[in-house]
């Protein structure tokens, strides 16, 4: 999911050939894993745009739309916000837990 947000920032934002153009922050936290991603591309808010379809195939995203497709998958709660030139889409991830063991 990462590297499909990447590559769309360099691809499609503007990124392509600035150096520290996007930037990744990952924090363990009680509710799971918080994921930051940033980037100094054109504002785009992902969460302007309908949910993609999770029945589609995957040649439904042959011409883009995959990785919002996998944010929406993996993640429970997006965010984003633009300040200062910099994107920041702000993601949970609830992290699995071992079920609890039988007793005996």
């Amino acid at each position: 999911m990462l590297e499909e947000l990447f590559t769309n920032v360099i691809r499609h934002s503007g990124c392509e050939g600035i150096s520290d153009a996007a930037e990744v922050r990952l924090d363990l936290i009680r509710a799971g894993v918080r994921v930051e991603f940033r980037d100094r591309g054109r504002p785009f808010d992902p969460s302007l745009l309908p949910s993609p379809d999770p029945a589609a195939g995957p040649d439904a995203y042959a011409n883009g739309g995959l990785g919002l497709r996998l944010v929406h998958g993996l993640m429970t709660r997006i965010e984003y916000s633009h300040a200062a030139g910099w994107n920041r889409l702000t993601m949970l991830r609830p992290l699995e837990r071992d079920p609890e063991p039988e007793a005996e």
